[in-house]
């Protein structure tokens, strides 16, 4: 079980493009409907009540910026990670910090995205 009094790594939306040019990959945690209404292009889509079924599409080469809608769904998976020896990330303020800092996301269709 995760310990909800600790927090993992955080990085902030203006730093996700240098992890991401660093090989660093995203991991959207959300559920389907809030991905598909918009989400940050290129993102794995991996929803948090899959991640056991789902698990092994996470490569162990690679190191994951992980998403959700405010940070807190994807500050447990980023523990979960770095306990699996999996290096990772969370986005500080999640998908509501990344638009507060002018970014935008892509819905399913690839047109502008939403949160939801």
């Amino acid at each position: 079980m995760l310990n909800n009094s600790t927090s993992a790594p955080t990085i902030h939306a203006n730093e996700v493009e240098d992890h991401l040019s660093r090989g660093y990959r995203l991991l959207d945690v959300r559920e389907p409907h809030e991905f598909q209404a918009g989400h940050i292009k290129g993102a794995l889509h991996i929803p948090l009540s899959r991640l056991a079924e789902e698990f092994h599409k996470i490569v162990q080469e690679h190191k994951y910026v992980v998403v959700c809608r405010s940070g807190a769904r994807s500050n447990a998976v980023t523990e979960m990670l770095l306990g699996q020896g999996v290096e990772a990330v969370n986005l500080s303020g999640g998908l509501q910090g990344w638009l507060s800092h002018g970014k935008h996301l892509t819905d399913a269709s690839g047109g502008r995205g939403s949160l939801q």
